[in-house]
């Protein structure tokens, strides 16, 4: 049984199989010389095996539904650069937080050792009659 919703004479038809659609925007690949070119093309009505072809094509250009050619994901197929990207950036977060530790231990014994050096220092002047607060404040 079939039902038919519209109808139009004189239209340009081509195989749904042949029309290519991506982010909204309708092509087919036109067969020029062996080679297969991306052609950009506007829709009209569209059945379940054939589109209505309203721009871009006229009656004599040859289409091809299919190149033969497989495309893959660049992504899939580089996944492993991907994995060693992604632990270069885990590693240099290592190295960069090692690096701050090493920093912040190193001026934390400046500190330690100005204050053993100082406290020397404070501890004569106490012996020589001057007060802990005026002694700091010496130095």
């Amino acid at each position: 049984m079939d039902i038919t919703v519209a109808e139009r004479a004189g239209v340009l038809i081509r195989p749904l199989a042949a029309v290519h659609d991506f982010g909204g925007e309708a092509w087919v690949l036109r067969v020029e010389g062996g080679h297969a070119r991306h052609v950009p093309v506007r829709l009209g009505l569209r059945g379940a095996r054939a589109a209505e072809i309203l721009e871009g094509l006229n009656e004599s250009v040859r289409i091809a539904a299919r190149t033969g050619v497989r495309a893959d994901s660049w992504i899939k197929t580089n996944a492993q650069a991907f994995t060693a990207v992604s632990a270069q950036n885990t590693s240099n977060m290592l190295i960069s937080a090692a690096v701050a530790l090493s920093v912040a231990s190193g001026a934390l014994k400046e500190k330690v050792v100005w204050v053993v050096q100082r406290g020397r220092k404070i501890g004569i002047l106490r012996a020589m009659g001057r007060g802990g607060g005026k002694s700091w404040r010496s130095f």
